[in-house]
């Protein structure tokens, strides 16, 4: 879990910030912050919150995706997908 610190990110040495990320948002969508068939926020909106690039946002979600916890909806944006679909996430 990412630890905050007057209410900025502070990010653990030795671990990519991406995958830190990928880590925070699986503990979101696992705690029901973002339920099953519900968009997580924008991209832009995790830049701005987490204060990391485009690129580093882009890869976290891209690999959420390639993993089936997400999916994007045309139209409606990046949705959390059934926790069955999900594939292992092994490699983190």
């Amino acid at each position: 879990m990412i630890q905050w610190e007057r209410g900025s990110p502070v990010w653990a040495e030795g671990s990519a910030k991406w995958k830190q990320l990928v880590q925070e948002l699986r503990e979101r969508i696992e705690s029901g912050r973002y339920p099953p068939g519900r968009r997580i926020p924008s991209q832009r909106q995790l830049n701005e919150e987490f204060e990391l690039s485009r690129d580093t946002i882009r890869q976290s979600v891209w690999y959420l995706i390639e993993k089936r916890v997400l999916r994007i909806e045309q139209g409606v944006g990046t949705v959390v997908e059934p926790r069955e679909k999900w594939l292992p996430m092994d490699d983190l």
